[in-house]
């Protein structure tokens, strides 16, 4: 057919678009900043596209059989690749009700007004696994042109696909499907019935809420209902091979009973302190625990004063001012800290959807609660938050419930507490939404010491984090404020 090159080219380019929806470097060219504007764009090219196949089937109808369409070793090829998307539609379809209904809704609480941005990136690659199966309904006579056009949206689908459990995903999808293709002989629930196709889709969507509900996803909390790593375990991760980290070392995680990068919290000592924070105090980049903040501090105070202070670091990659009060208010009853350390960021742990508090947001129910943290929504919910950023979190909505936070850090102050640092990695400007109370002493970097934008002795450039220099400088200038606070 001669018009099979020109719809091969306009899928090819449709394509494209559809692969750099969500990285945005393909139409960005075109100005097309927005991700949502450029899903919409797609949409409005796929119902284009469905009109013309509808067209160039009614024309050609006369021309094609579906006895023809049946046969053929391309034709049972095709099957195979359109039975796997089929139940790739499953799973998407999954994914992305989960996501409206796990992330939107919190959203709505903030009068809707942020809903398009929360729609998830999945919605793209759905309606492109869709438009695979309106080609299939409405031109089933050119067999070898659904193939191509199959293992186009194949490779365009998996431009998406950057991550290994993703691809280990698809690939298991295909192969099962492959299996069931050809235990059926190619005969496989009679796709070509409109009617069967949606019985197979909402099948096999059962059947993953069924697999992903019963699989454990672990507890993600520790005793005290805190955000946390596994208590107890170890682990080594090689970060050669990220493109968003420069020059990370091989880095060594040890957890303690509590599920935190820290040894195990001292016993009998005058003076505790407590460090909460995000991947600054955790470590990100720091190849050992006893180069993390808690760590150097522990060993700087021991070095002034032995047997006087003891240390606790609960720190958590994602967590902002919302997690710091849950981990404050939790940590304070079990271990009466004279002194509380907060790692503030500024803008960045203003985020109301931070890791505590999906986490609390969590279904009470065994069964969904697996199916949400097994079909990654917390992750993806957390992205989109932090992909618009301050724009969101400064707004009323979402930014009384940092306040609200922070109020609570303020309210629960116990008998132990003598005062509150904050380390302001960042200066606080002046016009900063958030006022901290006058008793909290803010610690601001000194100039040799803040980030310049690019890679220096103390921070990392790429993923912005401190390197040991810089905790091992910071711990010397807490060290003195922590004595200052509790008396020398």
């Amino acid at each position: 057919m001669r018009k099979a090159p020109v719809l091969v080219a306009v899928m090819l380019v449709t394509g494209l678009a559809h692969a750099e929806a969500s990285a945005g470097e393909f139409l960005q060219l075109f100005g097309f900043s927005s991700g949502k504007t450029r899903a919409l764009l797609f949409l409005s090219v796929l119902f284009i596209l469905v009109v013309v196949f509808r067209f160039l089937y009614s024309r050609h109808r006369q021309r094609m059989s579906m006895q023809e369409s049946a046969t053929g070793r391309a034709h049972r090829v095709f099957e195979v690749f359109q039975a796997g998307n089929l139940v790739l539609m499953a799973y998407l379809l999954l994914l992305t009700a989960g996501s409206c209904v796990f992330g939107v809704q919190h959203t709505l609480q903030w009068g809707g007004r942020w809903f398009w941005y929360f729609l998830p990136d999945s919605i793209v690659l759905l309606a492109w696994a869709l438009l695979l199966q309106l080609a299939y309904f409405l031109w089933p006579g050119r067999p070898k042109f659904l193939v191509g056009l199959c293992l186009l949206g194949l490779v365009t689908g998996f431009l998406l696909v950057r991550e290994a459990v993703n691809w280990i995903i698809l690939g298991t999808i295909f192969g099962l499907a492959m299996v069931v293709r050809a235990a059926l002989r190619y005969r496989f629930l009679l796709i070509r019935s409109f009617t069967a196709t949606l019985v197979a889709l909402l099948g096999f969507m059962v059947v993953f809420s069924v697999v992903l509900g019963s699989l454990p996803a672990g507890s993600r909390v520790n005793e005290l209902g805190l955000v946390s790593f596994e208590p107890g375990t170890e682990r080594e991760i090689d970060f050669s091979g990220y493109p968003n980290k420069d020059n990370y070392p091989v880095c060594r995680f040890k957890y303690n009973s509590l599920g935190y990068r820290d040894r195990e919290p001292d016993g009998d000592v005058r003076d505790r302190v407590l460090i909460v924070g995000d991947s600054y105090v955790w470590g990100d980049g720091i190849p050992a625990n006893e180069q993390t903040l808690g760590a150097l501090l522990r060993q700087r105070l021991e070095g002034v004063e032995p047997g006087r202070f003891g240390v606790v670091s609960a720190a958590y990659p994602g967590n902002g001012i919302y997690g710091y009060s849950r981990f404050i208010t939790a940590l304070e009853q079990r271990f009466r800290p004279s002194v509380v350390v907060i790692g503030y960021l500024g803008c960045a742990d203003l985020d109301p959807l931070d890791a505590q508090f999906l986490m609390d947001s969590l279904p009470k129910n065994g069964f969904l609660r697996n199916l949400v943290v097994n079909l990654r929504l917390l992750q993806g919910v957390h992205e989109k938050s932090v992909t618009i950023g301050c724009p969101l979190w400064l707004q009323s909505p979402p930014l009384s419930r940092v306040v609200s936070a922070l109020d609570v850090i303020v309210a629960s102050k116990p008998p132990s507490r003598r005062c509150i640092v904050v380390i302001d990695y960042f200066r606080l400007e002046p016009k900063h939404p958030l006022a901290f109370p006058k008793d909290w002493r803010v610690l601001q970097l000194p100039e040799s010491l803040r980030c310049p934008g690019h890679h220096t002795q103390y921070w990392y450039a790429k993923d912005v984090h401190p390197k040991p220099a810089l905790n091992l400088r910071l711990a010397e200038i807490l060290a003195d404020t922590v004595r200052d606070c509790v008396g020398k």
